[in-house]
């Protein structure tokens, strides 16, 4: 049935005139091979027949994206090259066409067909596009596609020459084809850029999409379609791109969150490489603009942070200084604690100091002044270590010096100057030990950072009234201790009555006044003494 209405169609009685009969007989023939036919073979006759009733079958579109290209770099310049018939193609765009340095080179480029103006005498045809209606592609009739009409996207290759009218160049076009539909073509073209991993070419789609729906704008459905692509692709494009940046390119970063920021969208993302480059270069101005405008990161102590990670750290911070107060507090609670028990026992242990220090023999006394010495040296108890130096004193024996010395070096100050006193006690002129004494006052004096307990040692020594006592001031006017030095030279000054305001010049007063005989200005003694 099927073969009968194909040849009443293509040359039955409607088309030849012939009789129904005649037309039986010219078939008649084809029936046994008909029907011998598998079914799926007779189905592809019969298309094939089909069309050539119509003319023949419809052309494929033309797969430019299929041809071999060629990129080329000169500088910041991109330049793509085409091969087509062993002809390389420069690819540019229809706005090129103005430059007149095109003049003589072999250019394609892709369009959208805008006039197709018919055959001059010679067999040439004269097509505008739409994206440049000024520029003529001159083309031979047989070059033109049959059935193109306006809208059509062709591809045109063909040798630039300068214009004969106005600036820039017309294209004698040696190939046009139609191509395929903007949305097939653009999702064909993604997918092989996708495969050949051309970031630049997938991130260049996100302008050749803008540019189709510009000049030849398509349906809301179709539009979704193509903001897909161009939205896909770009991203696809960036993260290779990102992939191939050098670990120190700010720049690089900062050009890709650009892109996200604007064009995708993607503040998340465009976050992310904002804070990579500024790690990179922390004064890079439009990364630091643009993290500070969407309030993403701001300048906290030198380097860029997120609000949220000043945030944290600030409470980290309080966190920490609340714990080492209270932390702080307890350990004061915890020496208050100690002190006041301290100071509760404290005539327990001094009875008891007492007594085994006077009930024993010769010897004991030694050890009991040792016991003294490491608990006044090592208690928080001022009044403590003050009785234990002066007990060491009463003591009477030999190692006094050196054990008061030992309670010198305890961490209070009032420990320390109790110490200091114990020592003048023991160099009063006539007294035990007074040299070896005095030596160890000036050391431990020296070393000595408290201002008051320095001062309670300086005043001790003067109160002694001595040469002895005057030599131990002079060698500390010299020391390094600042304070120590000053409190001397005062001291000097007020026992002698000799006003020097350089506490340089005591040591050579000292060596021309020593063996003349030293007159001391007369002052009270301390009630201690």
């Amino acid at each position: 049935m099927g073969i009968r209405r194909l040849a009443g169609t293509a040359g039955g009685p409607a088309a030849s005139g012939g009789s129904r009969p005649a037309a039986r007989r010219t078939l008649h023939p084809l029936r046994g091979i008909w029907a011998a036919l598998p079914a799926c073979l007779a189905v592809v006759i019969c298309a094939t027949l089909t069309d050539t009733a119509f003319g023949g079958a419809a052309e494929a579109p033309f797969d430019v994206d299929s041809l071999d290209r060629k990129i080329v770099r000169t500088g910041e310049h991109r330049f793509v090259y085409v091969t087509y018939q062993d002809v390389e193609y420069r690819e540019i765009r229809s706005d090129d066409m103005a430059n007149p340095a095109l003049d003589g080179q072999f250019v394609c480029l892709e369009c959208k067909l805008a006039e197709n103006a018919a055959a001059d005498e010679k067999g040439k045809r004269i097509l505008h596009i739409m994206e440049a209606q000024k520029v003529k592609i001159i083309a031979p009739e047989n070059a033109v596609p049959k059935g193109a009409i306006r809208g059509d996207r062709i591809w045109v290759a063909g040798k630039a020459k300068k214009a004969a009218e106005g600036p820039g160049c017309d294209l004698e076009a040696s190939h046009i084809y139609k191509l395929k539909r903007d949305l097939e073509r653009f999702k064909d073209k993604v997918a092989a850029l996708t495969r050949q991993g051309d970031a630049e070419g997938l991130i260049s789609i996100w302008g050749e999409v803008e540019h189709a729906l510009k000049t030849n704008p398509a349906g809301f459905g179709e539009f979704q379609d193509m903001e897909q692509i161009r939205r896909r692709a770009l991203r696809a494009g960036l993260e290779l791109k990102a992939k191939s940046l050098a670990p120190n390119d700010a720049d690089g970063r900062f050009w890709i969150a650009r892109e996200y920021y604007e064009k995708l969208r993607k503040q998340d993302h465009a976050r992310v490489y904002i804070e990579e480059a500024l790690k990179i270069d922390p004064r890079h101005k439009g990364a630091a603009e643009l993290a500070s405008k969407e309030k993403w990161l701001e300048m906290f102590e030198g380097r860029w942070l997120r609000p949220e990670e000043i945030a944290k750290m600030l409470e980290d911070r309080k966190r920490i200084s609340a714990e080492a107060a209270a932390e702080a507090e307890r350990r004061e609670k915890e020496r208050a604690a100690r002190l006041a028990m301290a100071v509760k026992e404290r005539p327990l242990l001094l009875r008891r100091s007492i007594e085994k220090l006077y009930a024993a023999d010769a010897k004991p006394p030694g050890a009991a002044a040792e016991d003294l010495a490491a608990a006044g040296r090592d208690t928080e108890d001022d009044w403590l270590a003050r009785r234990a130096a002066l007990l060491i004193c009463a003591a009477g024996v030999p190692a006094a010096p050196k054990l008061i010395s030992e309670l010198a070096a305890s961490k209070l100050p009032a420990a320390r100057a109790a110490a200091y006193e114990a020592l003048c006690w023991l160099a009063i002129p006539g007294g035990r030990s007074g040299e070896e004494a005095l030596a160890a006052l000036a050391k431990a004096i020296e070393n000595d950072e408290d201002q008051t307990s320095v001062g309670v040692g300086i005043d001790a020594i003067a109160s002694l009234r001595s040469e002895a006592a005057v030599e131990t001031l002079v060698t500390l006017a010299d020391a390094e201790n600042e304070k120590a030095a000053e409190e001397a030279s005062k001291a000097l000054s007020t026992i002698t009555g000799v006003p020097f305001a350089d506490r340089k010049l005591w040591g050579k007063w000292w060596t021309e006044n020593k063996d003349k005989g030293i007159k001391l200005v007369p002052k009270p003694r301390p009630g201690w003494e």
